[in-house]
């Protein structure tokens, strides 16, 4: 049987390597697919694979503004789908899944905890081409969420607060 590829994001500035796996179990080497710049964005939070292979990569800080995006990588070349603003569109990414229609959906931090309001997040979606588009605020900081997509089409959250959706 032969290895089985699985892709990972390494922490730091950021990187994404790819370790093969046999019978379930990860090989000791590894090759690193592309090394992140602040340009592109720093500290990967999450990663995931597109069906035509390219990988979808969300950073929590970094991007053309430095409040974090999203970045397509593809045969080792990367490309900003979006930067975060830190204002409507929220900053620090997070938590990102690839939805059945093959847009990047993820959370993203609208407000912290202070004395007048709790924290929010917001759920957007990017697409491939990079459109953006914020799709609902919660409740809660994006600690406090988890996000998931359903073979159904529909996403999914839950939360450790009771009201957040």
């Amino acid at each position: 049987m032969s290895p089985t590829p699985h892709w990972f994001s390494l922490a730091a500035l950021g990187l994404i390597a790819v370790f093969a796996t046999q019978n379930g179990h990860a090989q000791a080497q590894h090759r690193t697919l592309f090394s992140f710049d602040a340009p592109h964005g720093a500290t990967p939070s999450a990663l995931a694979r597109g069906r035509d292979g390219t990988l979808y990569a969300v950073m929590r800080d970094g991007g053309a503004f430095g409040k974090g995006a999203v970045v397509a990588v593809s045969r080792g070349v990367a490309r900003a789908l979006y930067s975060f603003r830190g204002q409507a569109d929220g900053a620090a990414p997070d938590r990102a899944v690839l939805g059945t229609d093959g847009a990047l959906y993820g959370l993203s931090t609208l407000s912290v905890v202070d004395a007048h309001a709790p924290a929010q997040s917001g759920l957007f979606r990017v697409t491939p081409a990079g459109g953006f588009t914020l799709l609902s605020k919660l409740q809660g900081p994006v600690d406090s969420l988890v996000l998931a997509s359903g073979q159904d089409g529909a996403l999914y959250v839950s939360s450790a607060y009771e009201a957040a959706v």
